[in-house]
């Protein structure tokens, strides 16, 4: 025979889950308001750091300036780096030396011609508008002239 259920429900069980449903209705809007207290605090408490750090004076750094003791530097670091004027290091650097060039170079030249196409569309389409409104201003005319 299947259990019946039943049995087990009567009005003190409603009333208890009636009550325990609410107490943990509760207790989750009570956490809830927890949590939003707490990332309200956190985002109060960035933004006071953030108003120190803006507010704070930073002490003057060492500006990088390009002076004698910077070329003796560079030229210390470009030993190690170059070994010889026929390495293979000192091949690619001039090699990628020419392709930045050429890379200015290219840039320049769509540049310049992307300008020429934009320059060529732009002067047709004034000349098409144009057309099209003197066009309809003759068709305009044409029409009061002969209805009169």
């Amino acid at each position: 025979m299947a259990p019946s259920l039943s049995k087990y429900v009567n009005k003190n069980y409603a009333v208890a889950a009636a009550g325990l449903s609410t107490f943990l209705w509760i207790l989750a809007r009570r956490r809830k308001a927890q949590i939003k207290a707490l990332r309200n605090k956190k985002t109060k408490s960035n933004e006071e750091d953030v108003k120190y750090l803006i507010a704070e004076k930073s002490t003057p750094s060492a500006k990088a300036q390009v002076n004698r003791k910077f070329f003796i530097q560079l030229g210390k670091l470009l030993k190690v780096v170059i070994p010889g004027v026929t390495s293979k290091e000192s091949f690619l650097m001039a090699l990628v030396a020419m392709s930045l060039v050429a890379r200015s170079i290219c840039d320049l030249w769509l540049i310049d011609s992307g300008t020429k196409i934009e320059r060529y569309v732009i002067f047709k389409y004034l000349i098409m508008v144009t057309s099209v409104f003197v066009n309809d201003t003759e068709k305009g005319t044409r029409y009061n002239h002969i209805s009169s």
